[in-house]
């Protein structure tokens, strides 16, 4: 018999003992978890929920393992009971702000991180996922800003037909992300513009980046 084994009979000798045990179950469940067979750990906490409601570590627990299995709405549920039943909890604010991140609610991560930190201050883990959440608003302003620029542009190209402005929008995309159709773009306001000589080398920078569109590179440059 390995430890494991040995550890899960404990347990089930501490429930066969006295069934109404809670955190027999709950350990039970913890050491299930740590095992990774994690739909036996959840019968073992939802268990040990049915006896007892107000054991924070309990719907940690749980929490932990939907985690696991990506069940991440249901996992910040059982993180909110841990909460309501201990404010305190600086763990669960942590854990919470991480299943927050994984639904790309950014904001309200923060501030279970926030609110980790103000309850341990050197807690580490809540300032490395703080960090990486800032990180990566950074990167989803700037993706949302290269769209903003593109589509800026193209409404001011096609249907304004204010091709400086175009320019100017799609330039500003570039500086964010570089591709093919996007220099495509930025030629057709050139080649409206008369900008010959700019609109010819960047129509080949299109074609040599892989625009594929070479029927329509090659009757633009015919008309430059």
């Amino acid at each position: 018999m390995n430890q494991y084994q040995k550890t899960i009979q404990c347990y089930d000798l501490s429930i066969l003992i006295n069934p109404k045990y809670d955190s027999a179950f709950n350990g039970k469940g913890n050491a299930i978890r740590n095992f990774n067979q994690f739909q036996k750990a959840i019968q073992c906490y939802y268990k040990a929920i049915s006896i007892n409601q107000k054991n924070d570590s309990t719907w940690f627990g749980k929490g932990l393992v939907l985690y696991k299995l990506k069940q991440y709405e249901e996992a910040i549920q059982c993180y909110n009971e841990a909460i309501t039943i201990n404010p305190q909890y600086d763990t669960a604010w942590n854990n919470k702000g991480l299943a927050l991140y994984k639904l790309n609610q950014y904001q309200e991560a923060i501030i279970c991180y926030n609110a980790a930190i103000s309850l341990y201050p050197n807690y580490s883990p809540a300032y490395y996922n703080k960090g990486n959440v800032l990180k990566n608003l950074k990167k989803y302003q700037e993706e949302l800003n290269d769209l903003t620029f593109e589509n800026q542009g193209l409404t001011l190209q096609h249907t304004l037909q204010k091709f400086m402005d175009a320019l100017s929008n799609f330039e500003q995309a570039l500086q964010i992300k570089n591709n093919a159709l996007r220099f495509k773009f930025k030629v057709d306001s050139l080649f409206e513009l008369r900008r010959k000589q700019e609109a010819k080398y960047f129509y080949l920078a299109a074609q040599g980046l892989g625009l594929g569109q070479n029927a329509y590179i090659q009757s633009q440059l015919s008309k430059l």
